[in-house]
């Protein structure tokens, strides 16, 4: 399997839940490999977290965004995943080991927008650090009293979701 799309910018996935394990990796793979450009990737994986190679995602020299949705975790340590040109990183039901987040912030000096929605598994931002980090966006998190600036000092805006439908 060959996807040779040297100029493509933005891609987007809207369900990953069919693609099985071989065919996901071979994927990425050839994206990673022929797709050099790559800036942007949204992937809504549903419930196929398991079949997801999130461990080739660094190999996108490029990427500066990414989105992930669906109802699952990920396995591997989450500071090893991204690519460190990383701008913008949102999560949505992606559930991880939130130990791995101080570290993942200090790999991604110039991530500027972080979005958590519905983690459930977060409940405190103790020992997160970011100074890049300038909007934060948060749903659905069972957090108690936050001092933001103490983990965020270049932080300008908090924009809390408001869900009408699910």
């Amino acid at each position: 399997f060959r996807l040779d799309m040297p100029e493509l910018t933005c891609l987007t996935f809207r369900s990953l839940s069919d693609i099985r394990v071989a065919f996901a990796a071979e994927l990425v793979d050839s994206l990673a490999t022929h797709s050099p450009h790559l800036s942007q990737l949204t992937c809504d994986l549903g419930d196929s977290f398991e079949d997801f190679p999130f461990s080739q995602l660094n190999r996108f020299a490029n990427l500066n965004q990414i989105k992930l949705l669906g109802i699952g975790k990920i396995q591997e340590p989450i500071d090893s995943i991204f690519p460190s040109k990383l701008t913008e990183l949102e999560l949505d039901r992606v559930e991880f080991d939130a130990g791995g987040m101080p570290a993942l912030l200090s790999t991604l000096p110039n991530l500027h927008t972080l979005t958590l929605k519905r983690v459930s598994s977060l409940s405190s931002f103790e020992g997160w650090f970011s100074r890049s980090v300038r909007l934060l966006r948060l749903n659905n998190l069972s957090l108690g009293t936050l001092v933001l600036s103490t983990h965020f000092p270049s932080l300008r805006e908090v924009l809390p979701f408001v869900t009408l439908f699910s």
